[in-house]
């Protein structure tokens, strides 16, 4: 059994981001199939032919006076099977899943309904954009869509068809499957190590920022009633985020109490980069403390500096868990993961 992450976008770039898409793509959702393009011509071989070598669908394609069909995509439609899982994200970025039925096949006219397609095109597009097409059993949609499986369909360059090799990712195509379909299933095991990649960057950004806070406003542990014990107060500034600091993820700014003095913070948060240290240092004069945190290590000398610290994975998922001041941003982002999660 093999995953499947599809596009279904048999146009030219300029036609891509247009409604028409939207149209076709209901269309193939409601006939219960998926395809590619590089058509030739709906009379090239009979309905429900199977794929042939790719050297003589090439050849063909070549007649027509058109660039190469990719060998890429061929190969990979090639490859599907019956009892495969699909994804796919349509043009209003509503997420689906199916079990594929068939293998690819030779898709013709008049062996399919694309009423709405038809309504809305231009009288040059093509009246069957699709060459091979697979039938599934049903398309369901997904209300609730793991931040993992969002990312991957977030990228910037995205393939008619890739296989997904991620085993996680895997599980949790199995998970949105079994949701859809009303079936049981088992949750994903997660932990320190491995916590990062269910969380999209934006979502990891923000729960480093409330540790970062939540580290920086700490109450006095021994007066809890006595509101003027707080070591500092830094708030987030919304301002500073991707617009002012280019280098950094945002800023925070604050009294500590201690001192008297106005303090400036900030971090960079990579997912799965590591981070140079040293890249940094030159930055200690402008900000009190740097905060670094890598999904994989951060390295270099610099992170020794007094005023850069790095944030390691154990602080942060133990932040996840524990959230000892109950910070809404925390719980809501925990309360996510455990649908399809399990924390060890």
């Amino acid at each position: 059994m093999e995953y499947w992450i599809i596009q279904i976008k048999p146009f030219s770039p300029k036609k891509r981001n247009e409604n028409i898409v939207l149209n076709f793509q209901k269309d193939c959702i409601r006939n219960n199939l998926f395809g590619m393009g590089w058509n030739i011509d709906d009379n090239a071989y009979p309905a429900g032919e199977p794929m042939p070598d790719y050297e003589e669908y090439q050849q063909k394609w070549l007649e027509t006076g058109s660039g190469n069909v990719s060998k890429t995509a061929y190969h990979a439609y090639q490859n599907i099977q019956a009892g495969d899982l699909v994804l796919f994200r349509d043009r209003n970025a509503k997420y689906y899943i199916a079990k594929v039925k068939t293998t690819a096949q030779w898709l013709t006219e008049d062996t399919v309904d694309f009423e709405t397609y038809h309504n809305a095109k231009e009288a040059e597009m093509p009246s069957n954009p699709l060459s091979w097409a697979c039938r599934v059993e049903k398309w369901y949609p997904i209300s609730d869509v793991p931040s993992a499986v969002v990312g991957r369909f977030s990228q910037r360059r995205q393939q008619t068809i890739r296989r997904i090799a991620d085993t996680d990712l895997q599980k949790l195509a199995d998970i949105l499957y079994s949701v859809a379909t009303q079936t049981t299933y088992e949750k994903i095991p997660i932990h320190a190590e491995n916590f990062c990649k269910a969380m999209n960057p934006d979502e990891l950004e923000d729960l480093t920022a409330m540790w970062i806070l939540d580290k920086n406003n700490e109450d006095n542990k021994n007066d809890e009633n006595n509101e003027n014990n707080k070591k500092s107060n830094f708030c987030l500034l919304p301002s500073s985020c991707k617009r002012n600091t280019p280098k950094y993820e945002f800023e925070l700014l604050g009294m500590e109490k201690e001192s008297g003095k106005i303090r400036r913070i900030t971090c960079q948060v990579k997912n799965q980069e590591e981070i140079h240290a040293d890249d940094y240092s030159s930055d200690t004069d402008t900000y009190w403390k740097i905060y670094l945190f890598s999904g994989i290590a951060v390295t270099d000398s610099g992170k020794n500096s007094p005023h850069i610290h790095v944030i390691t994975k154990e602080d942060l998922y133990r932040f996840l868990l524990d959230n000892p001041n109950q910070n809404p941003i925390v719980n809501a982002y925990r309360e996510k993961l455990q649908k399809w999660y399990t924390f060890s």
